[in-house]
């Protein structure tokens, strides 16, 4: 439990420095003006550019990742995946290839609300399966998987009902898919509504010097339990907003239903329990009191002129246990972040020191610090040719060299990541790695399919053989790979990894 209040009084406040609000005057509401001040900041930034470019490319546009090298992601040696997004046509195109051992299987999958194809040549051949959502109800009237087919291809769980459920869940999924269209501006909403009653509450003060905005904030176990009870009160209130979760909630219910083949009812009972019983909002709110106590503190500096935020850190402090982090961007030509926790502590700092027309040089220094131990210390340079796209990253440690270089390029509609060199000394290791985001992008359309809820025993029995056994094998190649979260991580961060 102590880890949940910690995480919860960190991540509220961290909140701060990410999520958008309309500027107030800093004297009346500094918490609100300094989130203002933060998010101006971070959309200003590349960091800012990149996760904008993302949530359009969530909207209408696409992903691309390619991977490929020597040394094995688990037993795996390459991939390929494309994700295109279309929210308002309600469509999802998947396209996907992995290299394992030998042998690479691929898959491509189009799902919208009308229809969803799938082809494979390693799985399925050359043949085309799919399924129209328009047409599902009849054509599943005679089909060979249904429970009384008398077939080999019977399913015990496909009926009458069958085609109805499908159809829910579809329809459930879009609804939740363009649902997010809407969430941040909720969830922002709701985050000024609990900062207002976090400023009545916490200790502050705010100050103006040599035109700077000073905001200092101490937030301990009573002054966020009340805020929260607060904020809990208001949100019970709002009809708009009790609407809209009682919505999704529906939704998420339905959806559910749809895949038990019975009528749930937990997130509907979740909500209304929220909306109408104050008893979940006071059991955490108690849990928050008799927690050890706690200090969250925060300091910031804002230009008063730009509304840019200059430095930011937040501590939480519980008995001996300590966590931090801190920001400082006042220098035009550097910057300084670091965090602390679990008694870890992690600095990076930048300093840019060539900016010539189109071009960017930078050295850096990463520290890594626990107790009274010598610090792990990676030092090197950045440089990158904006006429070109071409970067460079050095990476130095104990005497170790490694160089990293390829292509980047940002702009409004796009962004691009491409490492195609890593070299460790005059050592060259084949990693190739390769991330594009585009804000708008047209997905390919499905192709001619065979219907799968009408084929006959003829059609499929050649395409369910070849299909059984090729998956029989990469299930197989997949137990022997032994592909793993952690072998994953480690692939991508090889390239800037160095043996211990």
């Amino acid at each position: 439990m102590k880890y949940t209040i910690r995480i919860l009084s960190f991540v509220l406040a961290l909140c701060l420095l990410v999520v958008p609000l309309g500027g107030c005057a800093y004297h009346k509401r500094p918490l609100a003006y300094l989130k203002s001040s933060a998010e101006r900041t971070f959309k200003q930034s590349l960091l800012g550019e990149v996760a904008s470019l993302f949530l359009d490319a969530l909207g209408e546009g696409s992903l691309d990742l390619s991977l490929s090298s020597d040394s094995d992601l688990g037993g795996a040696k390459a991939l390929d995946l494309s994700l295109y997004f279309d929210t308002d046509g309600k469509q999802i195109v998947a396209d996907t290839a992995l290299l394992v051992g030998e042998k690479s299987y691929d898959a491509k999958l189009w799902f919208s609300s009308r229809e969803a194809v799938l082809s494979s040549t390693a799985f399925l051949g050359s043949t085309t399966l799919g399924a129209s959502f328009d047409t599902l109800k009849q054509d599943i009237t005679h089909s060979i998987f249904r429970n009384n087919s008398g077939t080999a291809y019977a399913v015990p769980e496909i009926n009458e009902s069958s085609a109805a459920a499908v159809l829910t869940w579809v329809e459930g999924f879009y609804e939740l898919f363009g649902s997010f269209e809407d969430m941040p501006e909720l969830l922002d909403e709701y985050l000024d509504v609990f900062l207002k009653y976090l400023t009545q509450y916490a200790s502050y003060t705010r100050y103006t010097e040599n035109g700077r905005v000073k905001i200092y904030l101490s937030v301990d176990n009573s002054m966020l339990s009340r805020a929260l009870r607060d904020t809990w009160a208001r949100a019970a209130k709002d009809k708009a907003l009790a609407r809209r979760v009682r919505e999704v909630a529906k939704t998420r219910d339905a959806m559910q239903s749809a895949i038990d083949g019975v009528v749930s009812t937990e997130w509907t009972n979740k909500v209304e329990a929220w909306l109408l019983n104050n008893a979940e909002i006071e059991a955490l709110c108690a849990r928050i009191d008799a927690a050890e106590p706690f200090t969250v503190q925060m300091n910031a500096t804002v230009k008063r002129l730009t509304g840019k935020l200059l430095y930011f850190d937040l501590t939480h402090t519980a008995g001996d246990a300590v966590t931090a982090f801190s920001l400082d961007i006042s220098e035009k030509d550097a910057f300084d972040i670091s965090l602390l926790l679990d008694g870890v502590k992690r600095s990076l700092t930048v300093h840019v020191v060539d900016s010539a027309w189109r071009t960017v040089a930078a050295d850096y220094t990463y520290k890594v610090e626990q107790g009274e131990s010598s610090p792990d210390v990676w030092q090197g340079e950045f440089f990158l040719n904006e006429k070109t796209d071409i970067f460079t990253l050095t990476i130095g440690k104990n005497g170790a060299l490694k160089t990293v270089s390829g292509m980047f390029y940002c702009d409004s509609d796009a962004c691009a990541l491409q490492i195609d060199k890593v070299k460790t000394g005059e050592v060259e290791t084949n990693f190739r790695l390769a991330l594009t985001v585009k804000a708008e992008a047209s997905a390919p359309e499905a192709p001619q399919y065979v219907n799968l809820p009408t084929v006959t025993e003829q059609r499929i029995d050649p395409v369910a053989k070849r299909a059984r056994e090729a998956y029989a094998a990469f299930l197989e190649e997949l137990d022997r790979s032994a592909i793993t979260s952690e072998a994953v991580i480690a692939y991508l961060l090889a390239p800037f990894a160095f043996e211990e």
